[in-house]
């Protein structure tokens, strides 16, 4: 398969490991060589799209958590638009699941 034929395999099957890592390094790169203003916008389709078509809220979670720790992307959580919603939809967990610290990295 060609690059775009995993890409849309990645997205069609929503799997969230992959869906991580192909995020994650696009995000990597796009922080490096490109504008905050076109990094921020990715960053928010991204994020938009992992909580829309992964059904699974821990692994939104660990997917994120990956971005975070990871690829260490430089995410301003007060100028995304998708991060309330992420807060809203996964705070909770994500407090819970902190004290058992049983959030994965993908």
């Amino acid at each position: 398969m060609t690059e775009d034929q995993e890409l849309m395999w990645d997205m069609l099957t929503a799997d969230p490991t992959r869906l991580a890592h192909r995020f994650g390094q696009e995000l990597l790169e796009l922080s490096k060589i490109r504008g905050r203003r076109q990094f921020k916008k990715r960053a928010d389709e991204a994020m938009h799209y992992v909580m829309t078509n992964v059904s699974d809220p821990l692994s939104v979670v660990c997917i994120v958590k990956t971005w975070l720790t990871h690829y260490q992307l430089p995410f301003e959580p007060d100028r995304m638009e998708s991060f309330d919603r992420f807060h809203n939809n996964y705070g909770l967990l994500v407090v819970n699941q902190c004290k058992n610290n049983s959030i994965q990295v993908l």
